[in-house]
């Protein structure tokens, strides 16, 4: 892991990571955009990549380099008070270079080292997955009784932790996680060396030097910041280990859910008990402690809304596989495929919607065998692997059929799969 993080940057690593930088997005102080770097590469390439590589061997940043100039927005109209407006952060393009390609070599590790309980940002998992989850245990709190006497939803927000985040905790959390000290170091010159000005109609004002935080605006602050909400998943999960509190479980053959981490927000499941919930709020304490972080309690989230539609646009075709088997199996179709199951009893809103598509996946699925180039399972016996003359006679040539009953089906055999035959990958999106 730490040799492919901190391996020796190249320039064609370089220009990929100025490529994935919004061409027009607002330029820092010094002014220059990422479509100059684009439109002048022939010119000032050769110095960017020296630039760059310079960081990579020394660890260390050119102080202006990483200065940040923060633009307030209104969100409303008439705004006369500091919370109606919405900081912006302004990062030079030298240094988002910088940035986005400790990012891009981050992103390929994250699904080894981050729990599946935090979907976002993660290479493979869809936030919406936790979503589906997080609606279907709502659901169940709100329509079965025994769900809603037995167990218990918290919903925090977490959105101002970023600015709360000690360095130092983050520092070791990385070194417990088996970070190299390059890596470790380069990440901390990122998060250590910035300052910040404020924008007032249109001039730069003030010179702030942070002691603790995570910049918004910078593209790895939402990656280091999973490593600090990992911290708290952890404890989580060593508590329920050691059977000190419970998390929610819909059906004997579904898992316990104790927590499901998003972008800003997080939901804690747990017995509605006096022990279970002290439990909680002393990991929560614990956690603010460490982290100097710390969160809102909103109480129990609402259902989706009102707009269902708009709330579940484009998630169901998106839903995973891997969903599919960790929960939605256990409340829905503990003995039968995804394929053979129906909606089921007083089925959750997310359910009903996954079986409507469910007649279109139908209708486009294809069977394949293992190898991906013919179907192999329907030319054995019936509950048997063995090879039924008959069947490979309707589809083959007699010479091929001699030659078919000479391979033995090893005991190992593979069923067939299904495949989507209108992707390049062939699998549903």
């Amino acid at each position: 892991m730490n040799e492919e993080l901190t391996k020796e940057v190249s320039d064609l690593e370089i220009k990929e990571a100025i490529l994935l930088i919004g061409p027009d997005k607002a330029s820092g102080h010094d002014g220059f955009s990422a479509s100059f770097f684009r439109h002048f590469w022939t010119d000032v390439g050769e110095d960017v990549c020296l630039m760059v590589k310079k960081f990579f061997v020394t660890g260390e940043l050119e102080p202006r380099m990483n200065h940040t100039q923060l633009c307030l927005i209104p969100k409303v109209a008439d705004s006369d008070q500091i919370s109606d407006y919405k900081p912006i952060s302004l990062c030079t393009v030298n240094y988002k270079i910088i940035s986005k390609i400790l990012v891009l070599r981050l992103k390929k590790i994250l699904g080894v080292i981050i729990s599946d309980n935090q979907a976002a940002f993660v290479l493979g998992r869809q936030i919406h997955d936790n979503v589906m989850v997080a609606h279907e245990l709502i659901h169940a709190l709100k329509s079965k009784r025994d769900c809603a006497e037995k167990y218990m939803a918290i919903k925090t927000d977490i959105r101002k932790a970023y600015d709360r985040v000690e360095w130092n905790f983050l520092e070791e959390v990385m070194r417990k996680m088996g970070f190299s000290e390059v890596w470790i170091r380069w990440i901390m010159t990122c998060v250590r060396s910035v300052t910040f000005s404020i924008i007032i109609n249109g001039s730069d004002y003030g010179h702030v030097q942070p002691t603790r935080g995570i910049r918004q605006g910078d593209p790895l602050s939402p990656y280091l910041f999973l490593f600090c909400a990992e911290t708290l998943s952890q404890m989580l999960r060593q508590t329920e280990a050691r059977k000190e509190f419970q998390g929610m479980t819909l059906t004997k053959h579904c898992p316990s859910v104790s927590h499901l981490l998003f972008v800003y927000d997080s939901l804690f499941f747990c017995n509605a008990t006096h022990e279970d919930s002290t439990r909680m709020a002393k990991i929560l304490q614990e956690y603010e402690q460490v982290s100097g972080g710390g969160g809102k309690y909103l109480g129990l989230p609402e259902q989706f809304g009102r707009s269902k539609t708009k709330a579940f646009q484009g998630i169901v075709n998106r839903v995973k596989q891997t969903v599919d088997g960790w929960l939605y199996r256990g409340r829905y179709h503990k003995i039968s495929t995804f394929l053979e199951s129906s909606s089921g009893t007083n089925p959750s809103y997310g359910w009903r919607s996954i079986q409507a598509r469910k007649v279109l996946l139908k209708k486009g699925l294809q069977r394949q065998g293992n190898n991906g180039k013919m179907m192999v399972e329907e030319l054995w016996k019936t509950g048997r692997r063995e090879w039924d003359e008959e069947k490979l006679a309707a589809v083959l040539i007699p010479e091929d059929v001699l030659l078919a009953k000479q391979i033995r089906l090893s005991r190992y055999a593979e069923r067939d799969e299904y495949v989507w035959p209108y992707t390049t990958r062939s699998v549903y999106s």
